[in-house]
């Protein structure tokens, strides 16, 4: 700071009479500190070095801060900094960059120049200074430009890993020592929380019926593919991830677990397995008003909502042979099932569903289980005379199929199309099969604990 009192001084005696009235020498506005007493020679001199040497004008708000006053409406520059010989005005929000050369007969034109706009700026370059320009605006610019494709770049790797950790059913990682990959221990913590939502729903029956799901990436396997179901003897409520057995269509567990495989759940889940490579998860249960309802030659009737979902889904009838102990009826559970149905009523036996994952078979299974439980008590109010029942008629049914087709919507929104301007009507599809199971998942893990089911 001395230095440069003594330089300003000798170069800057013109900033003396500025300073002497009191005007700030960088805005030219009323400088409330320099008002605060006469000021001339080597005291203008010295505030005006200061400023230099501090970067701040006193008609600021580091001046306003220091003296309690507010900044002059009449300044025009809000900060100067000074870094070198390269330096940054900020005029009326706009950023000018320039690089001052002194010669020896404009060092008094310098400090005028600093306190003009860049346009007056200008004109000191006939006068020996040597100024470069740069528009901050411009500047900035370019920058955006070269900052928006790595922008865009970055927000489309945040949406990928988004929509990739995104999961409406979420599970522990695998445990130290894990012998299942985690692909496999994902999955086993699914179907293992899928036999706990089915004991809360009343889906089981004591050690019997099953819920298989098919190990993804099995069938690049030599004895591929191969599916997880419970181990004969454990109760729903007892099934944990590790617990769970993989074997082949076969029959054959494949390491490490070991345990019992009840034959008349292998024969009827791995007919399915093997035959539909779109089914993933086999869900068959003894619900007692299913199973009523698989005892009568009614069958399923359209009386309600969960009716009509479970019958969307396509709906096939397979006769009665007995225990499904038998890999000769194999075979006749496929055809009967078809190519596409995903909903099978086991004639005097009970339901099975296949789905896609086990959201699906679940939706599925919950809506024709409530379904049969309407019917059941709706029938057996009337005696079973169906003519005292509202069975809807075949246009009405074609009305509920479109309907039920919907079901998933949410209201239409406008969406502006940015290329041409106009307004497009988009329509969102919730994952009802999706938040169906996450809150029977959530129930479960309640009513258990998340800790006794994923291990």
């Amino acid at each position: 700071a001395i230095i440069l009192s003594l330089l300003a001084y000798v170069l800057l005696v013109p900033l003396q009479d500025i300073s002497s009235r009191g005007n700030c020498c960088f805005c030219k506005g009323s400088s409330t500190a320099m008002n605060r007493s006469p000021v001339s020679g080597l005291s203008g001199a010295l505030i005006t070095a200061a400023m230099l040497a501090f970067g701040t004008c006193l008609c600021g708000p580091a001046e306003a801060a220091a003296f309690g006053t507010s900044p002059s409406p009449a300044s025009t520059l809000s900060s100067v900094s000074f870094v070198g010989a390269r330096s940054s005005i900020s005029l009326d929000g706009e950023s000018t960059i320039f690089r001052v050369r002194l010669s020896a007969t404009a060092k008094a034109s310098a400090t005028d120049a600093m306190s003009t706009s860049s346009t007056d700026l200008a004109s000191y370059a006939a006068e020996g200074l040597n100024i470069r320009f740069t528009e901050h605006q411009q500047q900035l610019q370019r920058e955006k430009q070269q900052q928006e494709p790595q922008q865009q770049q970055q927000q489309l790797r945040q949406e990928e890993e988004e929509e990739e950790t995104y999961s409406l059913n979420a599970y522990p990682d695998p445990p130290p020592g894990c012998p299942f990959s985690p692909a496999e221990w994902k999955q086993r913590c699914a179907l293992a929380v899928s036999y706990r939502a089915a004991f809360m729903e009343d889906w089981h029956m004591n050690i019997f019926n099953h819920i298989t799901l098919k190990v993804e990436g099995s069938d690049a396997e030599p004895s591929g593919p191969h599916f997880l179901l419970n181990d004969y003897g454990m109760g729903f409520d007892e099934i944990t991830a590790s617990s769970l057995l993989k074997v082949t269509l076969d029959g054959t567990q494949v390491g490490p677990s070991r345990g019992r495989v009840f034959k008349p759940g292998y024969v009827l889940h791995s007919a399915v397995h093997g035959a539909r490579d779109d089914v993933h998860a086999v869900w068959h249960c003894h619900h007692i008003d299913a199973t009523a309802v698989c005892q009568t030659k009614t069958g399923l009737l359209p009386l309600s909502q969960e009716a009509t979902f479970a019958l969307a889904k396509g709906l096939s009838y397979h006769p009665y042979e007995g225990s499904a102990n038998s890999e000769e009826e194999r075979p006749r559970i496929i055809a009967n099932l078809g190519p596409t149905n995903k909903v099978l009523i086991l004639e005097d036996h009970g339901p099975l569903v296949a789905g896609e994952n086990l959201e699906e078979a679940f939706s599925s299974m919950w809506f024709l289980t409530r379904a049969c439980q309407y019917q059941v008590r709706s029938t057996s109010s009337v005696g079973g005379d169906l003519s005292r029942i509202h069975v809807p008629c075949e246009e009405t049914r074609d009305e509920m199929d479109r309907r039920a087709e919907k079901f998933d919507e949410a209201p239409a929104i406008k969406v502006e199309c940015k290329e041409s301007g106009e307004e497009n009507e988009v329509v969102e599809k919730h994952d009802t099969e999706g938040l169906m199971f996450a809150c029977a998942r959530r129930a479960a893990e309640r009513k258990f604990g998340a800790e006794n089911v994923y291990i």
